[in-house]
């Protein structure tokens, strides 16, 4: 309640200003449905806006090759002497080479991709890195893979 203090008591404004006590929301009640919408359509664009923002596309040079460089170019990479599997993880033309049903990667299709499942297995025989490696990848590093196949494998 707003008021104003006198000597005995406190006197309520609209007493004094014979008048209703300004709101101390300075909304008028016939704009509030109108504010109340734009409030709510506010709000709603700020979430589409945080949802897309952490759906970014993942950029091969910044969130690929390092992990790729890090964890398996030591058997996957450009020197013939310790390759394996005939495989070069660090050559796109490679990487997307037609392999019959083990490709690599399959642009656009994760869930086909070996490499997926090969960094998502829990045999020691089949997972990469191999385990005596003691090389892991964070979930964030293997998420990033897998939307890169996903968004068409770009290089």
């Amino acid at each position: 309640m707003l008021g104003v203090a006198t000597s005995h008591c406190i006197v309520p404004y609209d007493q004094i200003m014979n008048r209703p006590a300004p709101s101390s929301f300075p909304i008028r009640s016939e704009t509030a449905p109108a504010f109340a919408c734009i409030l709510a359509l506010a709000l709603v664009l700020l979430l589409v806006l945080a949802k897309s923002s952490s759906h970014a596309a993942v950029k091969f040079s910044r969130d690929v090759l390092p992990t790729l460089s890090d964890a398996c170019f030591q058997c996957h990479g450009p020197d013939a002497n310790t390759r394996k599997a005939k495989l070069r993880l660090d050559e796109e033309a490679d990487v997307k080479r037609d392999r019959g049903e083990n490709a690599v990667v399959v642009p656009g299709q994760s869930s086909q991709s070996e490499i997926m499942r090969r960094l998502l297995s829990s045999d020691p025989d089949v997972v990469m890195p191999p385990p005596e490696l003691k090389r892991t990848l964070s979930p964030r590093q293997i998420e990033n893979i897998r939307q890169w196949i996903d968004e068409g494998a770009k290089w």
